[in-house]
Formats: structure tokens, C-alpha cells, sequence
């Protein structure tokens, strides 16, 4: 709050109740948090204004600005944007059968056909590295989170693999549910969380592979 801002922003990994308690300690606007894809691109209307009562309830209607976390996924439902936008305007709230998916059908779908990520077999010797991230070209953590790993991963060769598993599908969500990650970016090692939306140094990220390599 040293820079004096008008508002801040903040995305679906932040605590709302101890922004809204930060905000109005320095007397500012607070801008946040509806979860984009787990809500709004996979959830229902009925779910995705489920969600906005809590966050209503908790912002409260004063220096309080109700908004998504951050940059809408592409194939956001204009149906749960417009539920979200309605609910919020007038307080008109959708029918349960409103919209064609729900987060759960979602993650039944991906089931059914065979949309998941696949589990790396780790041999001895190896480092596998899994990146869960909202999408690396359009989130700049998840960038930087990527781009660590990419800084070090020449030094490994063929001891090495790695993928970014974006939630931005059912399946990407299932496999986040899977691992119990909780947070973006998240950085796991041989499936263990290691950082938890922290960019690692290279010098840190090194001494962490080298531990189970040798290990």
C-alpha cells in the first residue's frame, strides 16, 4: 500500500476477507475474485452466482468491486457472465437447469472421453516436473514459473522432463483435483509440491532436483 493506489486488484488465490480487511485498513477499493475457470468456464449459472453470494457477502457493497480474478478463458459461457451480471445488477437469480454444464458434468465428460493427463513413470535416475498453471501465454507468473524451469533444464538433459498442465480443460482440472493443488502457478517435483506460486531461483531450483536425483 506504499504507492498509495485508488484500488487494488487481486486474483482467486487471495483470501477475500483479508483483502477487504487490508483495503479498508488503508482505505482503498478492492477489485476481486471470481475463480475463471472452476466458476465461470466450467461452472453453471446457478453455481457461478452460488459462488458470487459468498463473495458479495463477504466484499460487502462498499469500495467493493465484484470481478473475475483475471483474464477470462476464451470459451467463458456468455450464459454464466450474464447470470453473474444480473444476479449482481437486479439480485435475479438462474433456474437449476440454467446453461448446459456444470463443473461436475465437466469433469464426467473428460472421464468418459479419455480427456486426462496421463501419469509420468519416474525411473530411477530421472526428475519429472509438472507445471500446473492457468496458461503460460497469457498469465505471467505461470510464465516465469515455466521459464525457471526452462533455464535449467539443459543442464539435465535427458535426466529431465516436464509439461505444463493448464486447468483451462475439465481434464487439466481433474488432474489439478488428482495432485491437490490448490494454488497457481504450482510447481511439483517427482508429483510432490514444491512451490506454491513462488518463482524459484535457478540456484534453488537445482539444489531441489538434485536432492531427488541423488536421493
Amino acid at each position: 500500500m506504499q504507492s498509495v493506489p485508488d484500488a487494488i486488484a487481486f486474483d482467486e488465490q487471495v483470501d477475500l476477507a483479508f483483502v477487504k480487511e487490508l483495503a479498508e485498513k488503508y482505505k482503498v477499493c478492492f477489485e476481486g475474485n471470481i475463480p475463471l475457470t472452476t466458476t465461470l468456464l466450467f461452472g453453471s449459472p446457478k453455481e457461478s452466482v452460488e459462488d458470487v453470494k459468498k463473495r458479495i457477502e463477504v466484499g460487502g457493497k462498499r469500495g467493493y468491486i465484484l470481478s473475475p480474478g483475471c483474464d477470462l478463458p476464451y470459451d467463458t459461457p456468455f450464459y454464466n457472465l450474464e447470470a453473474v451480471g444480473k444476479f449482481a445488477a437486479t439480485g435475479e437469480e438462474p433456474s437449476d437447469t440454467a446453461g448446459f454444464l456444470s463443473l461436475e458434468d465437466a469433469l464426467l465428460r473428460a472421464e468418459e472421453s479419455g480427456e486426462v493427463f496421463e501419469d509420468v513413470t519416474i525411473g530411477p535416475g530421472k526428475v519429472f516436473i509438472e507445471i500446473v498453471t492457468l496458461d503460460s501465454e497469457g498469465c505471467a507468473p505461470c510464465q516465469y514459473m515455466c521459464e525457471a524451469v526452462k533455464n535449467v533444464a539443459s543442464h539435465y538433459g535427458d535426466r529431465l522432463t516436464w509439461r505444463e498442465s493448464l486447468i483451462k480443460s475439465a481434464a487439466g482440472i481433474k488432474r489439478t483435483k488428482a495432485l491437490g493443488v490448490s494454488t497457481l502457478p504450482t510447481m511439483l517435483i517427482n508429483n510432490e509440491v514444491v512451490y506454491d506460486n513462488i518463482i524459484p531461483t535457478a540456484e534453488d531450483l537445482i539444489k531441489q532436483i538434485d536432492k531427488r536425483l541423488n536421493g
